[in-house]
């Protein structure tokens, strides 16, 4: 993991959880979700996306399907439930990820009062 040069922490990452995964060995990267990912096809078994679901692009969706190993994970962390837009962004997901054959695996609550949920989606097994 590449390291910046003032803090020492890995660069490019802009949550605490980001920094708590690559200080236990595991790569993070942080980038723009509304561009074509910079990863060749079936590159990750897990992909978390955390607090970046307001407004969900198709295009998006079909990325993180492009990148994934088959039988890989996507894990979504979407802030708690308060509006349209959110609701909206969860029903289009789960909409394009029944399209691609995903299946919901669970969700869970978190935090406090259930500040948030994680929703857990796996790709299909390679056929």
């Amino acid at each position: 993991v590449e390291k910046d040069a003032e803090t020492g922490k890995p660069a490019g990452v802009l949550w605490p959880h980001s920094e708590f995964l690559a200080s236990h060995g595991f790569p993070t990267v942080a980038f723009d979700i509304f561009s074509f990912f910079p990863f060749a096809e079936n590159s990750f078994d897990v992909i978390h996306a955390s607090w970046s679901w307001v407004e969900i692009a198709r295009r998006t969706t079909f990325e993180i399907h492009r990148v994934l190993r088959p039988g890989g994970w996507l894990l979504l962390r979407q802030p708690a439930a308060g509006g349209t837009v959110r609701n909206n962004a969860i029903a289009k997901l789960h909409a394009y990820a029944l399209l691609l054959g995903w299946q919901l695996r669970g969700t869970l609550m978190c935090g406090p009062g259930g500040y948030g949920r994680y929703l857990a989606y796996q790709m299909p097994d390679a056929a």
